[in-house]
């Protein structure tokens, strides 16, 4: 039986469609597993920090050891809970809180002291920016 040179391309193409399908499912399967630990961050502060409502702003340091990301506390406008903000995810959504329900405000000097500690990514920025009392 002879094989037809177009019967090689057809398989050929075949399988460059076919690895290209399974090497972006596993690029998204990265970028999942990227948001999860991320998500897994910011409710990890929100269960350890649940009941300390004294500070007006907690800023967590990424440190490599025990933190991984640089995290934001905020008291609630209700001031009944604290809303936990990654300052700067790498996975999408980009502006990341928990919970995410919940309004916020901060002051200017507030969020001086939020850039002059961490790096905020464009969309957190831009949330605190809007979260500017007054």
């Amino acid at each position: 039986m002879q094989v037809s040179g177009k019967v090689i391309f057809l398989g050929t193409v075949a399988c460059l469609i076919g690895a290209s399908v399974w090497i972006f499912s596993l690029i998204g399967k990265d970028e999942e597993l990227a948001s999860k630990t991320e998500w897994s961050a910011l409710q990890n502060a929100y269960l350890k920090y649940d009941n300390q409502l004294t500070d007006r702003l907690i800023i967590i340091k990424a440190d490599n050891k025990k933190e991984m990301y640089d995290l934001l506390g905020v008291i609630s406008v209700d001031g009944k809970t604290r809303v936990w903000i990654m300052a700067s995810p790498n996975s999408v959504p980009k502006l990341k809180t928990m919970p995410s329900n919940l309004k916020i405000t901060i002051t200017q000097n507030e969020l001086q002291k939020i850039r002059t500690a961490v790096k905020l990514n464009a969309e957190t920025d831009e949330f605190l920016k809007n979260a500017i009392e007054g």
